[in-house]
């Protein structure tokens, strides 16, 4: 028996059933409490303030006309209090009448026995003890897959309908309860997946299993779910439970990871810069593939090898100096150095140091690195260009100009100032700054043989104007352009070279002065002497030929000296003119 004292409650109308009871439990009376209702009030007075193991109903005070009313009343007062009918006589078909009306046993009381009544009493208290542990495990089971946060199904296992979902199954898919309940599983599969699912779910009918597949929600988007299944027995139905998880937000971000990790391997691996890793003793312990092309050499053989082994001599001092105080700056642009390849030949290198010695993933000092050979030696050759460049326009008076036409910029060589007295910091570079000191009579021209050169493509252009100095007088410039295109034929560049001729043009100007009083001496000599010569050559005639004609020969004798005195006059005028010249 039991440790604690049972209570019963026996509700029965005559005396007999409770001393029948009593005298069958009387070898356990100090471990039986009992109590006795004789009407149906009045046990339900007791029940609503009272606390019993069981309840004993003797058949014979339920009003015939009235039973299931009566019983049904009653175990809703009982509870969880097992409730056991006493029947007057044994009737099987009676018997599992009251038990499916959820009485928990029935008694014959002309086949009671002491054990027989003391073992069904114990029999029914622990059997509802066990029916109320398993309610309350099926509340739990049933709580735990209703509120599961994770969508959870449960499918017939021949058919594959659903036979139950949760709510965070009807969230994630937008089918309601009863949708769900008309649909099997297979409404869910992506057509591309069915195939292979169903030989998934085939293969293990009778067992557990996890597969990965894409499913289609109510709207048509697709997700992909990992479904755990398990058999089970469901309302006394072969079943399977499932456990769904919508992965699709982890298969994107495993997508990403995929794609940053190529972009890592492109940037990294296959990337023209190199990617190295020093140790804290700064021997190389990494190093991507594209140092092969820079030391000759494949990643693993750099292992090993100290930073300072490969660096050319000359570079040594100034790296070391910087790479010792990268542990304070943590990150550092270090010099551009020479590193040695295998066949001897240097290559420079720009390097971007960063100390990630305390990052667990790197324990080290990384090195981005680019050759930068190439701009090297570029640069080296527009140096010895722009040296060779200042040489020339040291050399020469000519002022050189560079013009870009695209952002209207004009470069000019120092000589602006000594050709012009324009201070070179104060010479503004814009175009329209040189075009408003081109002598107005000559604007116009210039501007429009430079349109057209720059229009048709004209590569020289040679040109004379006066441009306006800083005192405000004028020099004379001759200037020899040349014009730069692009691949679209598209002025890009003018390069001019403007020399100062405003001393030859000035002695240009007196050689034609010079002539024009040397033609008017000669006009003179061709004209001007050339009449009283004429007049003196007629009066000889006359006075050799006609002598003995004349009878005012000494008139005509004034007349010759006349005529010679003026010739003598202009002889001497021609004279004093051409020394003048000379």
């Amino acid at each position: 028996m039991h440790d604690e004292t049972l209570r019963l409650l026996i509700i029965e109308g005559v005396q007999e059933d409770f001393a029948h009871v009593s005298d069958l439990l009387k070898p356990h009376k100090n471990e039986v409490k009992m109590e006795r209702a004789q009407s149906l009030e009045t046990a339900k007075s007791l029940l609503s303030v009272s606390d019993y193991d069981l309840i004993l109903l003797s058949f014979e005070i339920i009003p015939p006309d009235n039973e299931t009313e009566i019983i049904q009343s009653l175990m809703g007062l009982a509870g969880d209090i097992p409730l056991i009918l006493l029947c007057a006589e044994a009737d099987e078909n009676s018997r599992s009448e009251y038990l499916s009306r959820g009485v928990s046993d029935c008694l014959f009381k002309n086949e009671l026995s002491s054990r027989v009544l003391l073992k069904t009493i114990e029999y029914n208290i622990e059997r509802k003890k066990i029916q109320l542990k398993l309610e309350h495990s099926e509340k739990k089971y049933k709580s735990l897959f209703d509120y599961n946060p994770m969508p959870m199904w449960v499918l017939d296992k021949d058919d594959l309908s659903f036979l139950s979902v949760n709510q965070a199954a009807i969230d994630l898919y937008g089918y309601t309860s009863e949708e769900f309940k008309k649909m099997t599983v297979k409404a869910l599969w992506a057509p591309s997946e069915e195939n292979r699912v169903e030989k998934v779910v085939m293969a293990n009918a009778e067992g557990y299993f996890k597969v990965r597949v894409k499913h289609l929600t109510k709207s048509g988007k697709e997700i992909v779910v990992e479904v755990k299944s398990n058999p089970l027995i469901y309302d006394g139905h072969k079943a399977r439970v499932s456990l769904v998880n919508d992965i699709t937000a982890q298969i994107e971000a495993e997508r990403k990871i995929q794609e940053s990790e190529k972009r890592f391997k492109s940037l990294v691996q296959e990337g023209s810069d190199i990617i190295a890793i020093l140790d804290c003793e700064l021997q190389y312990k990494y190093c991507s593939p594209s140092c092969t092309s820079v030391f000759g050499r494949v990643p693993e053989e750099l292992e090993g090898f100290s930073f300072f082994d490969l660096v050319h001599e000359d570079d040594l001092e100034k790296l070391q100096v910087e790479m010792a105080d990268l542990s304070e700056k943590k990150r550092s642009q270090l010099s551009s150095y020479r590193v040695k390849g295998q066949n001897g030949n240097y290559r420079w290198l720009e390097t971007v140091a960063t100390d990630l010695k305390t990052d667990e993933a790197i324990r080290g000092i990384v090195l981005n690195s680019r050759d930068i050979t190439q701009f090297v030696e570029q640069e080296q050759k527009l140096k010895h260009s722009l040296e060779r460049y200042n040489i020339v326009a040291k050399a020469t008076s000519d002022l050189i100009t560079d013009y870009d036409v695209v952002n209207d910029y004009m470069h000019v060589s120092p000589a602006v100032s000594e050709m012009f007295g324009y201070p070179y910091e104060e010479v503004d570079r814009r175009v329209s700054w040189w075009n408003e000191k081109i002598h107005p009579e000559e604007y116009e021209q210039i501007k429009s043989r430079i349109c057209e050169m720059t229009k048709n493509g004209v590569k020289n252009l040679t040109t004379e104007y006066r441009f306006r100095c800083a005192d405000g007088s004028y020099k004379f410039i001759l200037d020899r352009s040349y014009l730069l295109m692009d691949h679209e034929q598209n002025p890009v560049r003018i390069i001019s070279s403007m020399q100062d001729i405003t001393d030859r043009k000035r002695h240009m100007m007196e050689v034609e002065s010079h002539n024009k009083r040397l033609r008017e001496i000669a006009w003179t000599q061709s004209h001007v002497v050339r009449a009283p010569l004429a007049k003196l050559m007629g009066l000889v005639d006359l006075m050799k030929n006609y002598q003995n004609d004349f009878d005012n020969f000494d008139e005509i004798m004034e007349n010759v000296l006349n005529s010679a005195n003026e010739l003598d006059q202009i002889i001497r005028k021609i004279a004093t003119e051409t020394e003048k010249e000379l």
